[in-house]
């Protein structure tokens, strides 16, 4: 609401402080320029224009119209690609939160070759600031879309100071960045009744049980389709993983399966199995979820344990609930109750998808220092990625950085439970090339000793232990 005392909004009121903490301008340069309304688009245009060696650029989001030429959005960033085709280095960091929204820009200017990410959950980037050439710096709270550029009451500053500038690109060189937008978890693929999450005598029952085979048959009789379906042994054998050496046949192997299949019909009645014809018959699904083809084409339908399946199939049901698909937001404790599963149980299948690189779990800090009095996790299911396709993208890192750095970033996230995300391990080459590998191993076996599911025990916590080692919370 207004101030009455002095006839200004609180944040007009604070960009006068911000003013006020600016840098004296050196005699030569400019004072200090107040942008607003009309005046921020070309001040901006023309410092973009005039760039000769660099551009930064963090901002909460860019929203294209992606059809108009003249929106203004658009023409700022048609700017920063011309900027990329003259030779000037653009980088450019968004929230991820907001990456749905962003989703064209970053397509166009990753496109014309500009340096573009998403920070990570782990932290929420809300700047709106701009440095050209590490000295001209625009900041303010103008984003970048047609409302805040045409409608809403913003302001912004522009001025000259190579001390600021460099505040803001260190800010920004010390984020934990997601060099690949986040992939929404679609809905496509096969459709998996809810119940089998939601019933109580369900999936539920399967994973304490460690009914594997169950599990198996249940989701590859979905692959397969709706109504009555033979048994064909030969699918059914490499659905519960069996290698083909030890497949057995005939009587033997509809023995193999019969018991599991009982128990689909008699105890979780997910399906009806019809011994003497040998088929089984899936009613109406309802309400359902999906899961990608990729859960059977990258081998996880069998690499995993059954818990850690069972997690995924939660993680992927919550994502697609969600209005920030894939990410989503609920406490382990939360997840316990409603799925019917121990805390142990649970905590267990999402560190094995963790340790895949299936899912992200950013921890909600504790509030008091105990574990069950906690802010929600925020989840994020990943794209299932094949074990060729992982050794191809290790080996390009490889090429690039040097086998012993890579054998080291590796180690390093592995202690963290995190040996095959590859930005963890990017991050640790960063780290290493920086900071040196015996700096960094031993900030890490700090942040490794923190009892697992800590949220202090992440990669951002040795990065910050290294950027600031008197930090006394570390």
């Amino acid at each position: 609401m207004p101030n009455e005392a002095n006839g200004c909004r609180p944040y007009t009121a604070g960009l006068i402080i911000a003013l006020a903490l600016l840098p004296a301008a050196p005699a030569s340069s400019a004072p200090p320029r107040l942008l607003a309304g009309s005046d921020y688009i070309p001040a901006v245009t023309a410092a973009i224009a005039g760039a000769r060696e660099s551009i930064d650029i963090a901002m909460y989001f860019i929203i294209m119209d992606g059809s108009d030429p003249a929106h203004p959005v658009d023409a700022l960033v048609e700017e920063l690609a011309a900027a990329r085709r003259r030779g000037v280095r653009v980088r450019v960091v968004l929230e991820n939160e907001k990456f749905h929204e962003s989703a064209l820009a970053y397509k166009t200017l990753h496109a014309a070759g500009v340096d573009i990410a998403y920070d990570s959950p782990r932290t929420y980037l809300h700047s709106k600031a701009l440095v050209v050439d590490g000295r001209i710096c625009v900041v303010g709270s103008t984003n970048w879309s047609k409302t805040a550029l045409r409608t809403n009451h913003e302001l912004a500053v522009l001025f000259e100071s190579t001390a600021s500038a460099r505040a803001v690109t260190q800010s920004l060189d010390a984020l934990i960045l997601e060099r690949a937008p986040p992939v929404p978890a679609g809905t496509a693929g096969v459709l998996v009744p809810e119940a089998l999450l939601l019933e109580p005598r369900a999936g539920r029952r399967m994973v304490r049980a460690r009914d594997d085979h169950a599990l198996s048959l249940y989701l590859e009789f979905l692959r397969q389709g709706a109504g009555t379906l033979p048994l064909d042994y030969a699918t059914l054998a490499s659905a519960i993983g069996h290698p083909a050496a030890a497949r057995p046949t005939g009587v033997d192997y509809y023995e193999k399966l019969r018991r599991p299949l009982q128990r689909l019909d008699r105890k979780y009645r997910l399906l009806k199995f019809d011994g003497r014809k040998r088929t089984v018959s899936l009613g109406a699904s309802g309400a359902s979820f999906s899961v990608p083809a990729s859960y059977w084409s990258t081998g996880a339908a069998t690499r995993l344990s059954t818990r850690a399946r069972y997690a995924y199939l939660i993680a992927l049901y919550e994502a697609q609930n969600s209005v920030k698909n894939p990410y989503w937001f609920r406490s382990q404790k939360d997840l316990a109750k409603k799925y019917g599963l121990s805390d142990y149980t649970l905590s267990l299948g999402l560190l094995e998808l963790e340790r895949a690189n299936a899912l992200e779990v950013y921890r909600g800090e504790s509030r008091d220092g105990g574990f069950g009095d906690r802010d929600a996790n925020i989840y994020r299911v990943n794209p299932l990625v094949a074990p060729g396709e992982l050794r191809r993208a290790l080996a390009a890192l490889e090429a690039t950085h040097g086998a012993e750095p890579l054998r080291r970033a590796r180690a390093l996230a592995d202690a963290l439970d995190e040996p095959d995300d590859l930005t963890v391990i990017e991050v640790f080459l960063d780290l290493i090339r920086e900071y040196g590998y015996e700096a960094v191993a031993a900030a890490n076996a700090r942040t490794a000793a923190f009892k697992k599911g800590s949220a202090l025990r992440d990669v951002s916590t040795t990065v910050r232990a290294l950027a600031a080692p008197w930090d006394a919370a570390y």
